[in-house]
């Protein structure tokens, strides 16, 4: 038996990337859920490390309309 699956035509894609790492994704049905997975991605690290992406797209999406969040290196020397 074959069996053929296709994501919601208004699913999401949540993907965390780190260099030198495979990165790692998560379907959402909704913003909500993709919320949700963006959290879980974040919380599996111990810690974020400079140039750590999260993007979410929708599943037929690819480009420049993709939201993209980087973690970006802490300023050095003084203050917070």
């Amino acid at each position: 038996m074959v069996a053929r699956t296709r994501p919601e035509p208004n699913a999401l894609v949540v993907r965390f990337s780190r260099d030198g790492e495979q990165p790692d994704e998560m379907l959402a049905r909704d913003g909500q859920q993709a919320w949700r997975h963006a959290v879980m991605l974040i919380a599996k690290r111990e810690w974020l490390l400079s140039g750590d992406s999260l993007t979410v797209r929708r599943t037929d999406e690819d480009g420049p309309n993709a939201a993209v969040v980087r973690a970006l290196p802490r300023p050095q020397g003084g203050g917070r």
